[in-house]
């Protein structure tokens, strides 16, 4: 299983409401995408950071796309006072998501990157057995 490069959505600063990143990944066939979220909460944060995953079976623009309003998930990036604070989470069974970032105080920044990862180029999707088939038996002359 070989993994894309690895990409970023656009970097947002002062956070005050739930952000939704630039990129939204589409995933195909058994797809996998490793996800990785920082922030930069402000000195003595008040609260921790809340990350969201939103899918969606569209292909059109992010604002014009039907995402789901119930959660594909959510992950919690706890409050610290100094550096980045960051967590990685994988996104697969899913078509498209997007990733959505709020705290009930403003973060100071926060950042989206991702790699995604595909079955090989004629990789079968039934599982494969253990098990040699047998030699054609000759026969006696």
């Amino acid at each position: 299983m070989a993994w894309g490069i690895k990409q970023s959505a656009t970097a947002r600063n002062n956070v005050t409401t739930e952000l939704y990143f630039d990129e939204t990944p589409i995933l195909e066939d058994e797809g996998l995408a490793h996800c990785q979220v920082s922030v930069k909460f402000l000195p003595n944060p008040g609260d921790d950071a809340i990350v969201r995953v939103y899918a969606t079976l569209d292909d059109g623009p992010m604002d014009t796309a039907e995402w789901d309003t119930q959660l594909f998930g959510e992950h919690v990036i706890e409050k610290i006072n100094v550096g980045l604070a960051t967590i990685s989470f994988t996104v697969s069974g899913v078509y498209r998501f997007r990733i959505g970032v709020q705290s009930a105080r403003t973060l100071e920044s926060v950042t989206f990157s991702y790699r995604l990862t595909r079955q090989p180029t004629g990789a079968s999707n039934s599982p494969q057995s253990g098990k040699r088939s047998a030699s054609p038996k000759r026969s006696a002359r």
